[in-house]
């Protein structure tokens, strides 16, 4: 029997996002949490959640912070390994 491997929105996009930053999209420098959402169709929450999830897997690291506390730029680590 096969089994299945359930995946949150977040992991999906993360995936997704992982996939990007391995082919070199962005230049190093991703866009913020809502082009993101908006890009993608889905809610900016999932875009954070899949951005913090890469940031605690050493992949991106925050650069810069929004007017309302929200991550608005990310950069990819030095370290991460994608």
């Amino acid at each position: 029997m096969e089994t299945f491997r359930v995946v949150t929105a977040a992991g999906q996009v993360g995936e997704y996002l992982r996939a990007e930053l391995c082919r070199g999209a962005w230049g190093g420098r991703m866009p913020g949490g809502s082009r993101l959402a908006t890009e993608l169709g889905v809610g900016r929450d999932t875009v954070e959640a899949a951005l913090r999830i890469l940031e605690r897997d050493g992949l991106l690291v925050p650069h810069e912070w929004g007017l309302n506390g929200v991550r608005s730029e990310w950069v990819r680590s030095e370290w991460g390994q994608v």
